[in-house]
């Protein structure tokens, strides 16, 4: 008999938390999807499930779990709503919950698949590489002008931050601040590509043999001597460690955002890259794990290749689709930047010695 369990949300990421719950504890279902009362009549059934408001009329059974699968912002509301109406046994998806879950479902998806899932973490210096002291790791931590964290953090030796769109405002983050506004750059279309103006500056005009990527919010969680590793176990890539998108890659990316960009992408890469194009489009339509954030660390060879293969398809799909009305979705480069990059090194893995990273998630 199934353990009967409930998920507050009904989000993709809610979808997420039900496809690790029910992957790794098999006697365990997710019979609905709660949602707050007040919330417009979006869905009716998701994945084949029910999606029920948080009231006393749907008759919920508040003897069972109720896992809270929403972004941090909505948890009190939520909670406050489940307890209203006789919940007890409530467990928040927080961060640490979801790092949790996602790599036991990680570890257990890629053994099943026949895939490497290392990280970096679990590494000991002393393999089969070399330590070269005279190579320079930088990891540019990209913000932009306005942002704001509540939660304290400090930068590790290796990260330095870059502001990304300073082309299209005067005000700096702080004095002196690395910016994405000089020698070859696209700082001026930050709003459609996001942090990759920054990828952009920082593959044209950065020289560190060992180049990483991350977010004033996300950045990875490495051990002190990450470096280290890298150079003893001759590491190529490290990517974030993949989340689940149901029910894929590209679905998922259609629905949350839209199929036109997505459609012409593909278009591009035929084009472009042939040999590639088979791969991604079967590995999206297959697979609903990502690498989120267009976060790395990567050795400078492997970054100008990557670059010189995704910005040509891009900057083609850009031309095509033009602006979105909504600023959020017009950020679709970037998005699919994500995307992109995830087939890419997926089918170059045996090739290339690729490991992963948690990242946190600040506030």
């Amino acid at each position: 008999m199934k353990n009967l369990i409930y998920i507050a949300g009904a989000s993709s990421r809610a979808q997420t938390t039900r496809e690790y719950l029910e992957y790794l504890n098999p006697d365990m279902q997710v019979s609905e999807f709660l949602v707050s009362p007040g919330m417009p009549d979006c869905w009716d059934i998701i994945g084949g499930i029910n999606v029920l408001p948080i009231s006393e009329e749907s008759e919920l059974d508040t003897s069972r779990t109720v896992y809270i699968g929403t972004c941090g912002i909505h948890w009190d509301i939520i909670e406050s709503e489940l307890r209203d109406v006789g919940f007890t046994d409530i467990i928040r998806v927080t961060p640490e919950v979801d790092r949790r879950l996602r790599n036991a479902y990680v570890s257990s998806v890629f053994k099943q698949l026949n895939r490497k899932f290392v990280k970096i973490n679990d590494l000991k210096i002393g393999g089969s590489g070399s330590k070269n002291t005279n190579e320079k790791a930088e990891i540019y931590v990209v913000s932009t002008a306005g942002n704001r964290l509540n939660d304290k953090y400090k930068l590790m030796p290796e990260e330095k931050m870059i502001q990304a769109g300073a082309a299209l405002t005067k005000e700096r983050i702080s004095l002196g601040i690395l910016t994405d506004d000089t020698g070859d750059n696209i700082s001026d279309r930050n709003p459609q590509f996001c942090e990759l103006t920054a990828l952009y500056w920082i593959w044209k005009n950065s020289s560190s043999d060992f180049v990483g990527l991350a977010h004033y919010r996300r950045h990875f969680i490495l051990p002190d001597d990450w470096v280290d590793r890298v150079h003893s176990h001759d590491i190529d890539v490290i990517l974030p460690v993949p989340l689940f998108v149901n029910p894929n890659i590209k679905e998922n990316f259609c629905v949350r955002h839209f199929r036109e960009a997505w459609s012409v992408m593909l278009e591009k890469l035929e084009l472009m890259h042939p040999r590639d194009y088979g791969f991604v489009k079967e590995y999206t339509e297959t697979s609903g794990l990502y690498s989120p954030c267009n976060m790395f660390v990567m050795k400078r060879e492997i970054l100008n290749e990557y670059c010189e293969w995704v910005f040509p398809v891009l900057f083609s799909t850009v031309e095509e689709v033009g602006r979105h009305v909504d600023d959020y979705q017009n950020r679709y480069a970037g998005m699919l930047a994500e995307r992109l990059m995830t087939a890419y090194f997926a089918k170059r893995e045996k090739e290339l010695n690729v490991v992963y990273a948690d990242k946190n998630f600040l506030n």
